[in-house]
């Protein structure tokens, strides 16, 4: 008969504990109920703790989202400035001449942060050109705020991800207790075996431990 693995991934020790936890409340766990207990608590604290993780591995995400989303927007206005720009007379294969010193694809594929930058000093000297006319100078303001909501997205971001590695330091500190008290419980149930409670083990290590999988047959090559 097959026995209970020990996993190592969250989702897998939270399936166990509870699969372990659910059978000992139909038997009677006298014989190891300080480990049965300890186990509990450590159970229990790294479920919490995984559920925080969680969370605020959803926030960092949602965070990322309206980076994405924001960065999509200033692209946007990158390449419409650059159409404007062409209308005031500047080199349609050279738009940010004389004004930057990448081309508006060079532009776009920056980190968010230094795109944001440049995108603003871009924008700065646009409306600032005598050379530019109002289309451009409106592009320029648009960008500007795209630019703006591209760093106000990003403030965030630093704060969540600190939550998130801090989640992450809690919880695996709390996943080798949970390994722990889990090997000290099965080692007290087989102890407990010993003395004539073999049905503790066979509860919880051994009814909860998925079937082992049949291996399939070899087929033998055919004669020539």
């Amino acid at each position: 008969m097959a026995t209970l693995d020990s996993p190592s991934n969250p989702a897998g020790m939270i399936s166990v504990g509870e699969a372990v936890l659910s059978a000992a409340n139909a038997i009677d766990t006298k014989p190891v109920k300080a480990k049965l207990k300890a186990f509990a608590d450590a159970h229990k604290l790294f479920r919490t703790l995984q559920g925080a993780v969680a969370a605020a591995e959803d926030a960092l995400a949602s965070h990322r989202a309206k980076v994405a989303n924001a960065d999509v927007d200033q692209d946007e206005a990158i390449f419409a400035l650059a159409d404007k720009l062409v209308g005031d007379g500047f080199e349609r294969t050279r738009p940010f001449k004389g004004l930057a010193t990448r081309s508006p694809s060079e532009m776009a594929s920056l980190g968010y942060t230094k795109e944001a930058k440049e995108a603003t000093a871009l924008a700065k000297k646009v409306i600032a050109s005598k050379k530019c006319g109002k289309p451009s100078k409106d592009a320029a303001k648009a960008l500007l705020k795209a630019a703006a909501a591209v760093v106000k997205a990003l403030e965030p971001l630093s704060k969540w991800d600190a939550v998130y590695r801090s989640a992450l330091t809690r919880r695996d500190a709390v996943a080798q207790q949970w390994t722990t008290t889990l090997a000290a419980l099965r080692r007290a149930s087989q102890a407990a075996a010993d003395d004539g409670h073999g049905h503790i083990y066979t509860a919880l290590f051994r009814s909860t431990a998925a079937p082992a999988k049949k291996k399939s047959a070899k087929k033998s090559a055919p004669k020539a």
